[in-house]
């Protein structure tokens, strides 16, 4: 009796011990490397995909299609810099989406081509040519700093985006707003606040995706979830692959959210 009282003490200390550990580790990891559990994530996918920040709805998928490349072009008060800064953030989308993003010379208006416009100036001129955008809206009644918009076909791809960035701002929030932008113009166009930090929320501003951003765009950027999908659809498919990201993420690391085809592209 003595024997097995012990035993299941030590099992006990050993249990608390571990459990200890396991707070102290989550005590000590960044925010922005945390997950939430699946279900919030479902919840936030929903919100952040078929919402938008001026309260329209969506009922299909809408996103890039991954079989040509989205053309940027820059245009307004462009400098070496921003040409620089927006292909780094092309390229940690690139890893969650498999898209490919080329820098374009010439503003190519064709219906066949992605096209990504990305426009550099004051702040004070963003309200009009956001009016000129989306028309009157409550959203304009906000205090824009940078904004972005989509138009998808009507299979669900989306052909063109223009995104706006403010340039009177200091550098860390100009490159957080670059960022924000160019990542809900793939399809992601509302803010949440029900997990932060992220790079879809205006009281976050984070200068990198968080782990949570990457699983978001990633799943979105999943082949299962197509272009045109029906919102219902596309949530129960959402539901598996987050469900899947979030074993993987605990399995093998941030690593895991790197979409196949991009790895396999780097890897020739």
């Amino acid at each position: 009796m003595k024997g097995n009282a012990t035993t299941r003490f030590l099992v006990a200390a050993a249990t608390a011990l571990f459990g200890f550990i396991l707070v102290l580790h989550e005590a000590r990891t960044p925010p922005e490397s945390r997950l939430a559990p699946p279900d919030r994530l479902v919840q936030v996918f929903e919100k952040i995909v078929f919402y938008t920040e001026d309260v329209r709805e969506f009922h299909f998928v809408e996103k890039w299609s991954q079989a040509q490349p989205v053309l940027l072009y820059l245009e307004g008060d462009v400098r070496p810099e921003f040409r620089r800064d927006v292909l780094n953030q092309a390229e940690k989308l690139s890893r969650a989406t498999a898209l490919s993003f080329q820098i374009t010379e010439t503003l190519k208006l064709d219906s066949r081509v992605a096209l990504a416009r990305i426009y550099f100036g004051p702040e004070q001129n963003l309200r009009k040519i956001a009016r000129q955008r989306i028309g009157n809206s409550n959203f304009l009644n906000r205090n824009l700093v940078c904004m972005a918009s989509h138009d998808a076909n009507s299979e669900g791809i989306i052909r063109r985006s223009f995104i706006y960035i403010s340039i009177d701002r200091p550098r860390d929030r100009y490159l957080s707003c670059l960022l924000e932008e160019m990542t809900q113009s793939l399809g992601l166009p509302n803010d949440v606040d029900l997990l932060l930090p992220t790079i879809f929320s205006d009281k976050s501003a984070p200068l990198d995706l968080t782990l949570t951003d990457r699983l978001l765009v990633r799943t979105l950027y999943d082949d299962r979830l197509y272009p045109g999908m029906p919102r219902a659809e596309a949530m129960v498919m959402a539901r598996q692959v987050i469900n899947e990201l979030h074993a993987a993420v605990r399995a093998r690391g941030p690593d895991a959210l790197i979409h196949p085809r991009h790895a396999a592209r780097q890897a020739r």
